[in-house]
């Protein structure tokens, strides 16, 4: 019975990354609407990169915990994932850090950015 809780558990903790991920993809999505220039372009990237990454792992998690994937299967043809599986998704991870080096350059750029509205109100 332990185990099932402890099981419970990790696919709860699974989820709520996913989760995370899901939303910095809509606002990413949502920003990137708004305005399609470089440093939000490597936000979205940067999304979407970790958010497959995330999906990979909470797939990863449930076969591993609900399935039983064993050795001799594609996923695991040895002791190992697959490299065909477990390549890419390492890529992903990597190509997550360009999220945060655009919301970097985003803040700067709109911190830089001299705010129309208070100048239109200052000449009325």
């Amino acid at each position: 019975m332990n185990t099932f809780w402890n099981a419970l558990q990790v696919l709860q903790d699974a989820f709520e990354y996913l989760l995370v991920a899901a939303i910095l993809l809509a606002a990413s999505i949502l920003l990137y609407r708004k305005s399609p220039r470089w440093p939000v372009r490597l936000q979205l990237i940067g999304a979407i990169a970790y958010a497959l990454a995330q999906l990979h792992s909470f797939i990863f998690t449930v076969a591993v915990s609900q399935f039983n994937v064993r050795q001799g299967t594609f996923w695991f043809p040895t002791d190992t994932e697959n490299q065909l599986i477990s390549v890419p998704f390492g890529i992903m991870y990597q190509l997550s850090i360009l999220f945060p080096i655009g919301l970097l350059w985003y803040a700067l750029r709109v911190s830089r950015r001299p705010n129309q509205t208070m100048k239109r109100i200052a000449t009325d």
